[in-house]
């Protein structure tokens, strides 16, 4: 009886180390196989992922560049706008202040034309100008509007001095001489320093376009 029982209790305890190692190696099994098919999932995610990510940032870029090349091309009509506008408005400028220059000449020969009729010609160089230059305006930088405005005041004030102060006076009249003698001076000395400046001015600015294209 006593081997009989001790064969019963070894076999129990050899079955219980057998179960428990069968189960510790299922176990084991399971959470191996649950832990492969995760990594694999969560590989396959990042890859997904990755893979999403790539074409979002390639969305990205090509927006990013699709912008770019319009803000170039947007610019670049603009520059060609404002080169067109400074040439123009230094052109009618240069126009209005030989036909001022013209009109208030000191020198006259027989081939110059009547006073009458220069300062016809000035009075029409100053609509062509503001005409052209106060639809164009804003595509000038404010400094230049503010020195073309210096140059516009010079000029209309030596015009408007000549046409009351000298234009029909005798030439004893010591009041139009002196006007006439500052009038002259300031067209032919400060109003075309003025102009030159201003040239320069446009100058400088259309090369600044043209590098920042």
């Amino acid at each position: 009886m006593e081997i009989l029982f001790q064969s019963i209790v070894g076999s129990a305890l050899t079955s219980g180390i057998i179960i428990w190692l069968s189960k510790s190696w299922i176990s084991e099994r399971l959470k191996n196989a649950i832990k492969h098919e995760y990594d694999e999932k969560l590989e396959t995610l990042k890859i997904q992922l990755n893979a999403q990510n790539s074409i979002e940032l390639e969305k990205i870029k090509s927006k990013l560049y699709e912008n770019s090349i319009e803000h170039q091309i947007k610019f670049s009509k603009l520059h060609d706008i404002r080169a067109e506008v400074i040439a123009e408005t230094y052109s009618l400028l240069y126009d209005l202040y030989y036909a001022i220059a013209k009109y208030t000449t000191k020198i006259e020969s027989g081939q110059t034309e009547s006073r009458k009729r220069r300062f016809e010609l000035a009075h029409e160089a100053f609509d062509i100008f503001y005409k052209y230059y106060q639809k164009k305006v804003i595509y000038l930088p404010k400094e230049t509007v503010s020195n073309i405005r210096i140059l516009d005041t010079k000029l209309t004030e030596s015009f408007y001095d000549f046409w009351i102060i000298v234009d029909g006076k005798e030439e004893d009249d010591d009041e139009a001489m002196k006007t006439w003698q500052e009038i002259y001076k300031n067209i032919n000395g400060e109003i075309k320093n003025t102009l030159s400046q201003l040239e320069d001015e446009f100058r400088t600015l259309l090369g600044e376009k043209a590098n920042k294209m």
